[in-house]
């Protein structure tokens, strides 16, 4: 059944007398709007045209406007309602109107018709959808009204049609509606508290800042709009899934902070589920890298199972988890293969920015941080399981770690930590991520997190609040979202270190400036994703990320709590707040309780029902109840800035080996005069043998995938380099290597042609091409492995360059200058123990990418040593191969 089109009630021959009729009416509907009840201390009100506004049970989600509803999740259902007054549809807009956002529901109000109309949207936990509408009349009034509601799909709301409204004595009447089944017997008033009333218990702060009162309710609202049962998703429209990073930074925290415990747990087992069914060694869980896998996936995926289990005590948890990560936690220690300290992630929060710098070189902040932080969060793991030899050992590779972001990113002059390095090259932008996770995760000293921070407030603070980066990334256009943009989520962050090192108005400012985005028209009472410089939204809108971040940081941050033992058995509660909060509290959700925080005249006071908290410790002077207060104990700070830089291992010397070249008619591409005299052809490879031949010269990039005998050649240069053998790529070219790296591989492969010759090939699928395809990576789709080409598994990794000059090292460091242009760079994007990188010469570029530098240098030579078989991949390229300048370096790495 369809609703007439909406109509305004106009009448003829309207005399100017009537204006009087006009303004009176006005002026009553102003009085009468001034009187509506406030719903909450939390509302936001809208006057005018009403913005979409969005209710659900996460199981469902209904974006709902004045007189419709649309769900968007849990069902296809779409309709209207509106009110009939003697006969006439009344439009949603005529007359005044408002909308009122509270946690829990939407109402829209208008004053029309001489009528008060309140229609109110929102969910139950057994009801994906519920409408009511509450009508006031003076009660002299003799209007005939009627409902109706119409809609389609499912589920539906019932009762459907038409229905007459009668006024009682007070001139009200009400009605209800309910998807998914009857109504109950609640009138308007009540379904208003119901859907309100989780948010007024469970985390509530009542202090003096308003804004971050009402910004834990609906970041509560939101992150429960966001659990669908199952997980919780980390954006409601266009991604519902979860990704390691939001669920660990935000989501898991969030969840925790408002007692949502076995939503938390839910969605930590959904990801825990997709890392076990993976290889740890392919470095993804899903087709998107981004989702997990990565180096800072894992540690937020870590960050969250611990959480998890300090306040829930579950063991056994705890171990079928641990069980999980171990070996992943072990494949990303092993891609800091020469122990540096320094590692390359495949991924970043900035995943399409940033991020694109990975297959450089590019050894950012944020990724060490975040493994700084992973190995400590992994330590405690083991210790809590009865493991401390594991422990120890974590423990030492956290220590390279600190040891090795201190000594390649602080820099005394930007008084904070470097973006990243690439080749010994610092970006001196000054990046919010990586400083503020340096603070948490440890790897900052004191004296090094409080220069951050100040650094981060006097260059990096806009009136909207912390930019990500400063100055703007170069590789990326200015519109990109990562780009000189603020984000509330990593505001949130960043309030948390500020909470914890002493700067409680800097902390607040940054949470009042979140807060500030729930009053944004787009979705209001649910925080923007991200906002520019000055405040105005550009991103995606109700964020579920930073609803978890930001009660992260007022949980651990504001109220200062720390569980001390597994199972909340022992807290430290020293709470973060202004010295003027003389009168506030908190209520705060335990497993089996609740803390209450309550400050009165100055004095705290603590009360415990949880009975499993047995300790408690507070600054003195607090008063606790339900447990043993006990002093703080004292922490030691890091002495992160004293650790000596670690040393990075370098291969062994190149040892002399005599070498075939690899020639196969209508194969061999490369100039082969000069080069050793023996040969070896397709065939041949499958029986290659170092110990007879310990280096095979492969003149260009050309080698048969398979042998005109049906011979596996990749798995016998596999078995080859096991052995100890040699491949040296002489005079290789190398392509555009795509946005990751998807063509920075060495090969170029062939198979056997019907009729004679070779065919090129695509590695990835197997089919025959017209041109070889490089096949490198695996940085979106399906595809197994992130580094899934041959030699890309094996750490052999390059793309194309316009480079001028060649500076030797390492082994060839004797040589002089080339001056030249290169085309070639080779770098250690792939590369994980027990392979090691040596440059073997640099050439330098002029793409600008660094801070302030003008040009880069890269890796254009190189030789790969795994260090557990003594099998090497030599890369010298075409451009540095040429004539005798090519037999030269040859015969300095021993070649003959």
């Amino acid at each position: 059944m369809s609703i007439p089109s909406i109509q305004r009630r106009a009448g003829a021959g309207f005399r100017s007398g009537a204006w009087a009729c006009v303004l009176f009416l006005f002026s009553c509907m102003a009085a009468a709007q001034a009187a509506w009840p406030q719903v909450s201390a939390w509302e936001i009100v809208q006057a005018g045209p009403a913005p979409q506004g969005l209710v659900g049970n996460g199981r469902s989600l209904v974006i709902v406007r004045p007189g419709q509803h649309s769900f968007h999740w849990g069902g296809d259902a779409s309709g209207q309602a509106q009110l009939i007054v003697d006969g006439v549809p009344l439009a949603p807009d005529a007359g005044r109107t408002e909308a009122v956002f509270v946690p829990g529901a939407v109402i829209h109000r208008q004053l029309a018709a001489g009528l008060r109309i309140q229609w109110l949207h929102g969910a139950l936990p057994d009801r994906p959808y519920v409408l009511a509408v509450q009508v006031q009349a003076e009660p002299s009034t003799r209007h005939r009204i009627e409902v109706e509601v119409a809609d389609r799909g499912t589920p539906a709301l019932a009762p459907a049609g038409r229905r007459a409204l009668a006024l009682d004595a007070q001139g009200r009447a009400e009605a209800v509606w309910a998807a998914g089944g009857a109504p109950g017997a609640e009138g308007f008033d009540a379904l208003l508290a119901r859907m309100q009333a989780p948010y007024r218990q469970g985390l509530v702060l009542q202090t003096p800042d308003a804004s971050l009162n009402r910004a834990v309710a609906f970041n509560r609202y939101l992150l429960d709009l966001g659990f669908d049962g199952k997980l919780h998703v980390c954006e409601l429209f266009r991604w519902r899934d979860v990704w390691s990073r939001d669920l660990g930074s935000g989501l898991a925290p969030g969840a925790l902070a408002s007692g949502r415990f076995a939503d938390a747990r839910a969605t930590i087992d959904y990801d825990l589920a997709r890392y076990a069914s993976h290889r740890p060694t392919g470095l993804r869980v899903t087709e998107d890298p981004s989702q997990g896998g990565s180096a800072e996936g894992t540690a937020w995926l870590t960050r969250a199972v611990w959480r998890d289990y300090l306040q829930s005590g579950d063991r056994a948890f705890l171990q079928r988890a641990a069980a999980v990560l171990r070996p992943w936690v072990q494949a990303w220690a092993d891609r800091d293969a020469d122990e540096r300290g320094l590692l390359i992630d495949t991924t970043d929060w900035m995943d399409h920015s940033r991020f694109f710098l990975f297959p450089d070189g590019a050894r950012i902040l944020y990724s060490n941080a975040l493994m700084a932080d992973l190995l400590r969060s992994f330590a405690a793991i083991e210790t809590a399981l009865g493991q401390p030899e594991a422990a120890a050992r974590w423990s030492r590779v956290r220590e390279r770690f600190i040891a090795g972001i201190n000594a390649a990113l602080w820099d005394d002059g930007l008084g904070a930590y470097a973006n990243l390095s690439l080749w010994g090259q610092r970006d001196l932008r000054l990046s919010s991520d990586g400083n503020v996770l340096a603070v948490l995760a440890g790897v900052a000293s004191p004296e090094r997190a409080g220069r951050a921070l100040a650094t981060l407030r006097e260059r990096g603070w806009r009136a909207a609040g912390s930019v990500t980066i400063t100055p703007p990334m170069s590789h990326v256009d200015a519109a990109n979202d990562h780009n000189y943009k603020v984000w509330p989520w990593w505001n949130a962050v960043e309030a948390r270190a500020r909470f914890r090192h002493g700067d409680v108005a800097g902390a607040l400012y940054l949470l009042e400036r979140s807060a500030a985005t729930l009053e944004d028209a787009h979705d209001p009472g649910l925080i923007e994703e991200l906002v520019s410089t000055e405040g105005l939204t550009e991103g995606g809108h109700a964020f579920l990320t930073a609803a978890g971040s930001y009660l992260d940081a007022v949980w651990e941050g504001l109220l200062g709590i720390d569980v001390l033992e597994p199972g909340a058995a022992r807290l430290r509660v020293s709470p973060n707040v202004p010295a003027a909060w003389t009168d506030w509290q908190a209520d705060v959700p335990l497993a089996q309780g609740s803390l209450q925080l309550r400050a009165r005249a100055g004095r705290l006071s603590l009360t415990i029902s949880d009975p499993r908290v047995r300790e408690v410790e507070v600054p003195e002077g607090v008063e606790v109840h339900g447990a043993r207060a006990v002093a703080i104990k004292p922490i030691a700070p890091a002495a992160a800035d004293r650790l000596a830089a670690p040393q990075p291992l370098v291969p062994p010397a190149p040892r002399p080996r005599q070498a075939a070249v690899f020639q196969e008619p209508g194969l061999s591409g490369g100039v082969l005069a000069g080069l050793p005299a023996a040969r070896v052809d397709a065939e041949q490879l499958l029986s290659l043998d170092a110990a007879r031949t310990p280096a095979l010269i492969v003149a260009g990039n050309a080698l048969p995938l398979s042998t005109r005998s049906g011979g596996d050649v990749r798995a016998a240069l596999a078995r080859y380099l096991e052995r100890g053998g040699a491949l040296v790529f002489f005079g290789a070219t190398m392509q555009d290597r795509g946005g990751m790296g998807e063509h920075g591989g060495v090969v170029d492969w062939y198979r056997p042609a019907d009729g004679g010759g070779w065919q090129a090939m695509n590695p990835f699928n197997g089919q025959p091409s017209e041109r070889p395809v490089r096949h490198a990576v695996v940085s979106w789709g399906p595809g197994g492995d992130f580094f899934n080409g041959w030699e890309t598994a094996l750490g052999a990794f390059g793309f194309r360059v316009d480079g001028h000059g060649a500076e030797f090292a390492g082994p060839l460091a004797a040589l002089p200058p080339a001056r030249t242009a290169v085309q070639e760079a080779f770098t250690d994007f792939a590369v994980r123990k027990p392979w090691l990188f040596q440059p073997l010469a640099y050439t330098q570029t002029e793409r600008r990418l660094l801070h302030p530098a003008l040009t880069e240098r890269y890796p254009c030579a190189a030789r790969l040593v795994n260090t557990a078989t003594g099998g090497e991949i030599i890369l010298l390229p075409a451009s540095l191969t040429r004539g005798a300048a090519g037999l030269a370096l040859l015969e300095r790495l021993g070649l003959r």
